[in-house]
């Protein structure tokens, strides 16, 4: 039977019409081929933009509760005397930053450590001896947070500078006026 076909058929593989439909089988899989590429192209496009969608959407509702968090740290500091109301303001804060922990937020601590421009605005600062470092932060005004760790609000602190001899403050003022 196998002969027979073959007989029927002599050169099928090498006939006219056959090339012509094995390109066209060809170029239809080519195109299918850069059709499912270029699709799945845009689904991870689709899934980038809608990531950082989500990220902006987040950021600005965050922005939104930084003067609640404001106010609750506030008030847990004035409910000292009260310890049922202070109880309740810790346990509602408690809650309320296992939810933003969840989404990467989180508060900075910067009193005592070294000042970084990056995380904290400088409000005001204070002359140190020369025994103490300069650039510390003493205080902070306003909590800094980060969101992924990126600053969602720098934090507002006091830093310590070192205090300047009056030998220097004199040679200052001296240039100053010799100028």
């Amino acid at each position: 039977m196998t002969q027979s076909k073959k007989e029927a058929h002599p050169g099928a593989h090498t006939c006219k019409g056959c090339t012509e439909k094995e390109a066209i089988i060809a170029d239809i899989t080519d195109t299918a081929k850069r059709v499912q590429a270029e699709f799945e192209n845009y689904q991870k496009r689709m899934a980038k933009e809608q990531e950082l969608s989500r990220a902006f959407a987040l950021e600005a509702f965050f922005k939104k509760l930084l003067p609640l968090l404001d106010s609750i740290d506030q008030a847990q500091k004035h409910a000292s005397g009260d310890q049922e109301t202070g109880k309740g303001i810790t346990l509602i804060n408690q809650q309320l930053w296992s939810i933003l922990k969840e989404e990467g937020m989180q508060r900075m601590s910067c009193v005592g450590k070294a000042y970084d421009p990056h995380l904290a605005e400088v409000m005001l600062t204070t002359e140190t001896e020369e025994s103490q470092p300069s650039n510390i932060v003493l205080e902070e005004f306003q909590a800094g947070y980060l969101l992924g760790g990126k600053v969602l609000r720098h934090a507002k602190v006091r830093i310590s500078v070192q205090k300047e001899h009056d030998d220097q403050a004199n040679k200052s003022k001296d240039e100053t006026h010799d100028a």
